[in-house]
């Protein structure tokens, strides 16, 4: 089978009373191109890109209307339906040899959790030479260890926490997968990878409860790893010391609820800035906060991005053009907004697309090594996967739908079966499983 980019885009359907631990489900098109609403939740994705959301299981929004809203590259008011027109773009999914333009996914491995399952991310922390995955269930960290076909080992149960949003990275420099985890309770810690499938904890840091959004990158210049943690109207960072260490770092009020935080270097200065999604408080959308230099951050500016109840967010370059982006998902408004950089810390109009009900979940990737990352949303009202994709000829597109069994909670990519293309992983809290999607170019 054949998923085509834009002709066609062939869904899948898992049946939940077929799964079985660990086993590849066969795919098959969704008859109608729609799945069924179901409660679900959301949060974050990897350093520089992080993506955030609630993870209380709520009734899906109602529905709202979008606005006219441009989805061209040259900011020209277009009809979102206008994006999707003309002919498919011809690709040869299945014959083993990836291209750029491709977005094949159909084969899937599902993994069941038995637990509430939380924030999911694909990362080789076994020392073997494939990926594995590794994700947070209620009270747990859990290993999956993966064969580089796309199927994993059995549960390997780790540290012990409750927390739900964390991220991989090597902090230490020893070119082992660490774990920066941020607790429900707001304490904020660094576990350290063995390279054998397990962490120890080596350090920790004080936030607050609740937290909402999670980012890694080097946010005072350093060369080292730093981490920055939205709660409430908060953002606290914690500085690393590339030894394993984390010392706090500045912290600052936001104007509004913080739901996601991402990292990149919008005025090209060379100095790390952050973004947030901002929920209430008179300020909707986007904001910008400008780095220093220090780990610390200017005063908060407004972006074009104003849509309200702000949730996942995520950088990239969108475009192609090298300048960073950012991306956001709107959970009433049904909408997807992109706002590209001008490479001197401004951004473009907005353009806006519409996605299916209450997205909550938003990550960026290469998907198809055309040198653009590409935009996948999760939602809490439909068990669905869209890709987004940015194109001079059509702008800001879906390209593609994939079904699934269940809503979102979580969303990461990597590559695991070997065929030099990211991967898929979401995370269902409701369901309690995990679904890897495996590309097949």
């Amino acid at each position: 089978m054949r998923l085509r980019r834009l002709g066609g885009l062939a869904a899948f359907l898992l049946a939940t009373a077929c799964f079985e631990e660990n086993k590849p489900v066969d795919t098959m098109p969704g008859m109608d191109g729609t799945a069924s609403d179901s409660d679900g939740t959301g949060t974050g994705t990897g350093p520089g890109a992080t993506v955030t959301g609630p993870v209380t299981d709520t009734d899906p929004p109602p529905t709202t209307t979008l606005p006219p809203t441009s989805t061209s590259l040259d900011d020209t008011a277009t009809s979102s339906e206008s994006t999707t027109t003309g002919e498919p773009i011809p690709i040869e999914c299945g014959d083993g040899i990836p291209a750029p333009g491709e977005l094949c996914f159909e084969d899937t491995t599902v993994l069941m959790a038995n637990d509430l399952a939380y924030s999911a991310r694909i990362g080789d922390v076994s020392g073997t030479p494939a990926a594995d995955v590794v994700y947070l269930i209620s009270d747990q960290v859990v290993v999956r260890v993966g064969d580089g076909s796309g199927n994993f080992g059995p549960a390997v149960f780790d540290a012990s926490l409750m927390a739900r949003r964390f991220e991989l990275a090597d902090f230490d420099d020893d070119d082992e997968l660490d774990m920066a985890v941020v607790e429900t309770s707001g304490l904020l810690q660094l576990l350290r990878g063995t390279g054998a499938g397990s962490f120890m904890s080596v350090d920790q840091a004080a936030t607050d409860s609740d937290p909402e959004a999670l980012a890694v990158d080097d946010l005072d210049g350093n060369g080292a790893l730093d981490v920055a943690v939205g709660s409430g109207t908060s953002v606290y960072t914690a500085l690393g010391d590339g030894a394993g260490s984390l010392a706090p770092g500045p912290s600052f009020s936001s104007i509004g609820a913080v739901m996601g935080a991402a990292v990149a270097d919008f005025d090209q200065n060379g100095t790390a800035d952050l973004v947030l999604s901002i929920d209430g408080g008179g300020w909707d959308g986007v904001a910008l906060r400008r780095g220093v230099g220090d780990g610390s951050f200017q005063e908060q500016e407004a972006t074009p991005g104003t849509m309200p109840d702000a949730r996942g967010l995520a950088t990239g370059d969108f475009d192609g053009d090298g300048v960073s982006d950012v991306a956001y998902v709107s959970e009433t408004m049904d909408a997807l907004g992109v706002l590209l950089g001008t490479g001197g810390g401004g951004f473009r109009s907005e353009l806006v697309a519409p996605t299916g009900s209450g997205p909550l979940v938003l990550h960026a990737d290469d998907l198809d090594g055309d040198g653009r990352s590409e935009l996948v949303v999760g939602h809490q009202g439909e068990a669905m996967l869209r890709i987004f994709t940015m194109s001079p000829e059509l702008g800001l597109t879906e390209g593609l739908k994939l079904s699934l069994a269940t809503t979102v909670t979580a969303l990461h990519s990597g590559e695991v079966n070997g065929d030099g293309v990211p991967d898929l992983v979401a995370t269902s809290t409701s369901a309690q499983i995990i679904t890897v999607v495996l590309s097949t170019p």
